[in-house]
């Protein structure tokens, strides 16, 4: 579990994760507490290619959409 960090913090260590720890990345699923307390419960998955600019994208998409 990730806390108190932003979006570019947070893909460093996704990456790291995806790339050299799992063997299956496409299952790396996550959330944020803005989504839990609004009771959205969509599969926010991480993207299995690409690099840190593209999950930073996925990951400030998802924080448009919860505190929207």
């Amino acid at each position: 579990m990730l806390t108190e960090n932003t979006a570019t913090e947070a893909s460093e260590f996704i990456v790291w994760l995806r790339d050299h720890y799992l063997p299956a990345p496409d299952l790396i699923r996550y959330t944020t507490e803005d989504a839990v307390t609004r009771g959205l419960d969509t599969d926010w998955r991480v993207p299995s290619r690409g690099g840190r600019e593209q999950i930073v994208e996925e990951l400030e998409q998802h924080l448009r959409v919860v505190t929207s």
